[in-house]
């Protein structure tokens, strides 16, 4: 689980030591340790907590070495990392400012997939949950970097979802909706269009159920946390719940 120091990320760890998952918390913020400890203290023997930049594939690859020795295997990867970036029209950021939010928030999610797929291979099932979020399905005006950043998320995981179809792994993409996190103060703050808050427990729900067996006919989808998800069935239809263009 990426991004776990804070927000929606610290809650999922939470929710997935509550179903008694084994946990690899991951971020570069300093808050991971307080949510390391948090965890551990309700739920010992819970977590491995690692800091370190997810932008940076040795780094990824070193963690997912480190998963392996301690258990043997990998079930669920959650991609939940994310910075905001440069703010304001497009031509008044900062060039490097960019291009990091593009390295962290889409690279960081290349990179863990590169580094877990194979394990899941192996296995021959795996989930793999990205999040993507405001300018993905929308034109997001003072906010191009991520917006950048989240709709080549969706596009990324749509794409993954196919290739490996066929060796048990499902991938898909969630916008958890605007959930009251420091992120979302920074939205604000920026004057950025805040269009569906939602309570934290309905994107956790998601995630939940898509780590989940009844989301294994579920594969390469862009879910909101208040779609009717839990009616999917084979019936879905190729195009629906994807990126798309309507003619």
């Amino acid at each position: 689980l990426t991004g776990a120091g804070r927000g929606i990320g610290k809650a999922l760890a939470f929710a997935f030591a509550q179903e008694g998952a084994h946990l690899v918390i991951l971020s570069k913020s300093d808050h991971i340790s307080t949510t390391a400890k948090d965890l551990m203290r309700e739920y010992p023997n819970s977590c491995i907590e690692l800091k370190g930049d997810v932008s940076q594939f040795d780094f990824v690859q070193d963690s997912v070495n480190l998963v392996m020795q301690r258990w043997g295997k990998i079930d669920i990867l959650v991609n939940a990392a994310a910075i905001l970036g440069p703010t304001g029209r497009m031509h008044t950021n900062e060039v490097e400012a960019w291009i990091r939010t593009i390295e962290v928030n889409l690279l960081g999610v290349f990179n863990t997939m590169k580094a877990v797929i194979p394990v899941m291979i192996s296995q021959g099932a795996g989930k793999i949950i990205n999040f993507a979020g405001g300018g993905a399905a929308y034109a997001y005006p003072r906010f191009t970097a991520y917006a950048t950043s989240k709709v080549a998320v969706v596009r990324l995981t749509e794409t993954v979802a196919e290739e490996y179809a066929k060796e048990g792994i499902r991938a898909n993409v969630i916008a958890p909706g605007a959930v009251e996190t420091d992120m979302l103060q920074k939205v604000r703050a920026a004057r950025g269009e805040v269009r569906t808050v939602v309570d934290i427990q309905l994107p956790i729900q998601l995630v939940l159920f898509l780590a989940s067996s009844s989301s294994d006919h579920v594969n390469g989808r862009f879910i909101h946390s208040k779609d009717d998800y839990r009616s999917f069935d084979e019936s879905l239809k190729q195009d629906q719940y994807k990126l798309r263009r309507l003619v």
